[in-house]
């Protein structure tokens, strides 16, 4: 992957913020890596959300809203940057 494609993805990320803490979602470890597959025109995001494991329900309901929405952004922000790209959020 180019410099350029690089800094275009980090800016992106940068942007991307957790809803609770006001921080860019890299700093807090949610994104593992970004594969840019370029003959097959595809752009895939892997991310590592914390695990729940013995939360009380309710708290699980709430982060698993909040990861929701936090993927919809991910997507919705490389979408509008990479529109000829296939966007995976993995």
């Amino acid at each position: 992957m180019d410099k350029m494609m690089q800094e275009k993805i980090q800016s992106i990320l940068d942007g991307i913020k957790d809803p609770v803490s006001c921080l860019p979602i890299v700093e807090l470890d949610m994104i593992e890596r970004v594969r840019y597959l370029e003959n097959d025109r595809e752009l895939k995001i892997f991310t590592s959300f914390p695990a729940d494991g013995k939360a009380c329900m309710n708290c699980v309901g709430i982060s698993t809203v909040m990861i929701d929405g936090i993927r919809r952004n991910i997507f919705r922000d490389f979408e509008a940057a990479f529109p000829e790209l296939t966007i995976s959020i993995v």
